[in-house]
């Protein structure tokens, strides 16, 4: 069901999505919906994921095209996230430096220091 027309946004965050799809759990056609129709609704899926779990959920990744990035230490991991060799997402700085990820578009950026 759609919220009402207001400017209301859910935001659904997951953290550990591979701890979900690899353990048991059933993530059946509920979640495929959430995630394959939610922002046409107002609910905006935000995950995380261990890159090192990425190859029991290649499936899974089909459902973001808009993604947040950081350092990925091995390249193979790195090309399951981003399909385009002129970025190499170990050349990112660990925990300060990100890359936002848009079908034909990639932007670096760094958080600032926290006061």
């Amino acid at each position: 069901e759609t919220l009402p027309k207001t400017r209301q946004v859910v935001l659904l965050l997951v953290d550990g999505l591979d701890l979900l799809t690899g353990n048991g759990f059933s993530l059946g056609p509920e979640l495929r919906w959430l995630l394959a129709h939610g922002p046409e609704h107002q609910i905006w899926p935000v995950v995380s994921t261990n890159p090192a779990h990425l190859s029991h959920m290649l499936d899974w990744l089909n459902y973001f095209r808009t993604r947040i990035l950081g350092h990925v230490k091995f390249e193979h991991n790195a090309r399951l996230l981003i399909n385009d060799p002129q970025v190499n997402l170990g050349d990112l700085v660990p925990g300060i430096q990100f890359g936002l990820s848009q079908p034909g578009n990639w932007m670096k950026f760094l958080l600032p220091p926290v006061l």
